[in-house]
């Protein structure tokens, strides 16, 4: 069951996905399983590709999109211009990116 404002579904059918490259560290791997038992819903991993974080982006919403995700976790970068990808990103996004 989709909440049409929140995207929020139910314990039943919820997906949270958690992007991870080469160099993402395991805490953001970490923070999103430690999330998603405690929420009762499945983790997916999705890896992404080597690139700029737009790419890296693109392909995490895009496996956000295929999972029907109530939730996507993007690992942490330091790459300049990653907050403005980020964001733009994240505007038209099928679930909340964190």
């Amino acid at each position: 069951m989709v909440h049409a404002r929140t995207m929020t579904r139910t314990a039943d059918s919820a997906t949270l996905v958690c992007g991870v490259t080469e160099d993402s560290s395991g805490a953001t791997t970490a923070f999103a399983a430690a999330l998603a038992r405690k929420r009762g819903w499945r983790l997916a991993l999705c890896p992404l590709p080597d690139g700029s974080a737009r790419e890296q982006l693109d392909a995490l919403v895009a496996a956000a999109s295929r999972e029907n995700a109530a939730l996507a976790v993007a690992p942490r970068s330091v790459e300049p211009g990653w907050v403005d990808a980020f964001l733009e990103v994240s505007a038209t996004a099928p679930c909340p990116l964190v």
